[in-house]
């Protein structure tokens, strides 16, 4: 059985969504967060004190998609990631880390801010902002005419790009959100292994 070392509102609802998806066993660790400061335990597993992290026997794997991308290595009959040969690999690859490094990075720091109480009109909380209307133009755009980012099919690329709308709805920013965006978001957090998901935040 898998752990997965969790905390709410952190990038571990990845991973949980997709073992439910997968229909894979699993347990769940809470872990205190931020780890650095509250969880000195945890920091001896994972020196980085990041959130999530799996166990798998022996084995322990860091950072939310490289544990999804070996998630779904054990379940190849799903294709929830592309054959080399399919034509829209490289999209997939695009989407896939968009939705970690492209969209997470204004999300994450906008949470920071807010951790901080820095004000809305300050200028980073307006540099923000605009880093992320941007970023949400970009994923509105692809969305046009299609049900998921990528090879006309739910796959990884999804599980990687809902985690940052569902932290811009915890963050009250859904009005920033393009129709496409928003439409995206609602069919994705409808999908059942979602719920279940969501359901142990």
């Amino acid at each position: 059985m898998f752990k997965v070392f969790h905390a709410a509102g952190s990038r571990a609802l990845r991973v949980v969504w997709l073992l439910e998806e997968l229909g894979l066993p699993y347990e769940i660790v809470k872990v205190n967060f931020p780890a650095r400061l509250r969880d000195k335990p945890y920091l001896e597993l994972n020196p980085s004190g990041t959130v999530p992290a799996l166990a798998d026997g022996d084995l322990l794997l860091t950072e939310s998609l490289a544990i999804c991308e070996y998630l779904a290595a054990k379940r190849p009959d799903l294709h929830f990631t592309p054959a080399p040969s399919e034509p829209e690999t490289l999209a997939y690859a695009k989407w896939l880390w968009f939705g970690e490094a492209t969209l997470m990075f204004p999300v994450a720091a906008i949470t920071r801010t807010r951790r901080h109480e820095l004000p809305a009109d300050h200028p980073l909380s307006l540099d923000l902002f605009g880093g992320l209307d941007a970023r949400l133009g970009d994923l509105e755009q692809r969305l046009a005419g299609r049900e998921t980012v990528a090879c006309d099919r739910f796959t990884l690329a999804d599980v990687s790009c809902v985690f940052p709308l569902f932290r811009v709805h915890a963050l009250e920013l859904a009005d920033r959100l393009g129709p496409n965006c928003a439409a995206y978001y609602a069919r994705m957090s409808a999908r059942p292994a979602f719920a279940r998901a969501l359901a142990q935040q």
